[in-house]
This record gives C-alpha cells, sequence and structure tokens, in this order.
C-alpha cells in the first residue's frame, strides 16, 4: 500500500515509503537540519567576506569542513582547496589566514607561487603506508612486445 504525504492538504504518494512527496522534502527533520547548517554557513561566510580575519570562528562550520577535509586528503594549494570544497578563493584565503595565524593550520611550502597548506605535525595522526596490490593491475603492467 503506498504512503502519503504528511504536509497538511498534500496526500500525494511519496517513492519508497518516505514520509513527504518531493514537493515538500524540506519538512523532513533531517533535511530541515540540513538546510539550517547551509544558512548558517551562508551567514558565517558572509561575516568574514565582510569582517575579514577577525570574523573567522575557529570552531565554526567552515573551519571545521576545512580542517576535517585536510585530515582525510593531506595537503593542499589553496585554489585546489577552494576547488575541493567550492567555496570562493578570496573567502578560503581569509579562513587560511586566520587558521595559520592560529596554529591550527601550518604552511607547508611555495610551489609556483601557490600557497600549500595542511594540518600542523602535532595534528596529523600516524602516517598510514598505502596498501599494495596483492594481484597485478593489467592495466598498469607494461604491455609486452610483440616479436
Amino acid at each position: 500500500m503506498p504512503r502519503h504525504c504528511e504536509a497538511p492538504g498534500c496526500g500525494l504518494a511519496t517513492r519508497a515509503g518516505k514520509p513527504f512527496c518531493s514537493e515538500h522534502v524540506e519538512r523532513h527533520p533531517y533535511i530541515a537540519r540540513l538546510v539550517e547548517q547551509l544558512a548558517a554557513r551562508e551567514e558565517e561566510e558572509r561575516l568574514v567576506r565582510e569582517r575579514g580575519v577577525a570574523a573567522v570562528a575557529s570552531d565554526g562550520l567552515t573551519a571545521a569542513e576545512i580542517l576535517a577535509f585536510l585530515r582525510v586528503h593531506g595537503d593542499r594549494s589553496v585554489p585546489r582547496l577552494a576547488r575541493d570544497l567550492n567555496m570562493d578563493l578570496e573567502t578560503l584565503e581569509l579562513y587560511v589566514d586566520a587558521l595559520v595565524a592560529r596554529g591550527l593550520l601550518a604552511e607547508r611550502r611555495r610551489r609556483r607561487r601557490a600557497r600549500i597548506v595542511g594540518l600542523p605535525e602535532e595534528a596529523r595522526g600516524p602516517r598510514r603506508r598505502r596498501a599494495r596490490r596483492s594481484t597485478p593491475d593489467p592495466e598498469r603492467e607494461p604491455k609486452a612486445a610483440a616479436g
């Protein structure tokens, strides 16, 4: 038996037993929390663009996202990090400046004038070795010359 949308006055059938139809999905508590978080992030970034480095909250959503991304993916150039996080470069640079000044990020080196940032040594976890393939990958093996 199909489930119907819980939005007052709607009554449309929902897909896969979900409580709301696609017109009212934003009423789902999980979606509502995501929308609130996105709005909070936009407000946080707006304040940083207006007020500069001093407005960066070290424990804010965007700073936490930057640190978590670098923890998982390792050092990045600032322009690459901006692309990876889908952030405006100028706004990200304000965050990076603040987090470097507070010791939460480290500037490693510059390559072709791009700043490379990552977590400070003391904040990095143990280095993991890449697992070796147990079976050779035929696409990576050199092809034998036909003879």
